[in-house]
């Protein structure tokens, strides 16, 4: 299991409140799961599980905390998985609509979707928080 030194769960913790407050998401809870891996890999920085019916997210910490990752990256990164959030709601119609639909094609729209989403939530993430 990962260990976190204090002053390192402190910088991120500091960084989610700074844009919760931001990005207008004071009424959810963000819970950091220190004890938790991402699901999608060790090259993840952040991930997010949001649960919109409960204003709810749980944060899962990847290689956030690597020398190799700069400070504007890391803020961008609490950014992009903070935007998550904001999107869930369309993501979750989406999936809805997606269940009337053959396995095939939902296999083929959930994967096209799921990268364009990626890229969206990129691109505003970096317009907020640009990187080096």
């Amino acid at each position: 299991m990962r260990t976190f030194t204090d002053e390192q769960k402190q910088k991120l913790l500091d960084l989610i409140a700074k844009w919760k407050s931001r990005l207008r998401l004071e009424h959810w809870r963000v819970i950091v799961e220190w004890d938790k891996e991402p699901n999608n890999g060790d090259d993840v920085t952040l991930e997010v599980y949001p649960m919109p019916e409960r204003h709810t997210a749980h944060i899962r910490v990847g290689c956030w905390f690597s020398d190799a990752i700069s400070d504007a990256e890391r803020e961008n990164a609490v950014v992009h998985e903070l935007l998550h959030i904001h999107a869930e709601p369309i993501w979750e119609t989406v999936t809805r609509v997606l269940e009337h639909l053959s396995p095939q094609a939902q296999g083929l729209i959930n994967e096209e979707l799921r990268a364009r989403f990626e890229v969206m939530i990129d691109a505003i993430a970096t317009s907020i928080v640009p990187l080096d």
